[in-house]
């Protein structure tokens, strides 16, 4: 947990030059799902779990919100519509921005999707749905930045 605090605290870069100062201690956390029902609450148990986590339906506001507002974790569903949770990580990484993604389906169908990304040398961890809570919160204390 120190090394999550630590990372929280640490700059996020867009670009080479470009350094935005994380605005506080707290692991800042983008929940992601088309779904409201799942978004918020996914969020509410992460609050409640001692994050810093915002909800998105639209995976285009949460792209535009991590432009100014950097996030240290990204979780998103990979199903939505008009924009995939794939696309969105790989649109947070062509950014520069420094956060890791976490995928999560409840469809085994859309791994093929994840694979293809991995192809094109983008390497995200994925969960299925339904989500068990203490895997996801060792899967957010475990994760190690190396998502690309």
């Amino acid at each position: 947990m120190e090394e999550l605090k630590y990372r929280a605290t640490q700059v996020c870069r867009r670009g080479a030059s470009e350094e935005i100062p994380l605005k506080c201690d707290q692991v800042r956390i983008f929940v992601v799902d088309d779904q409201p029902t799942i978004a918020s609450t996914l969020a509410d148990i992460l609050r409640l779990s001692g994050f810093d986590a915002v909800w998105f339906t639209d995976p285009r506001d949460a792209l535009t919100a991590a432009a100014s507002d950097c996030p240290n974790l990204v979780i998103s569903d990979i199903e939505m519509p008009r924009f995939s949770g794939i696309e969105l990580a790989i649109q947070l990484k062509a950014l520069h921005l420094n956060c890791d993604v976490l995928l999560m389906t409840g469809h085994p169908g859309y791994l093929d999707l994840v694979d293809r990304a991995k192809k094109r040398g983008h390497n995200f961890r994925v969960l299925e749905k339904p989500i068990i809570l203490q895997k996801l919160i060792t899967e957010i204390q475990n994760r190690d930045g190396g998502t690309s």
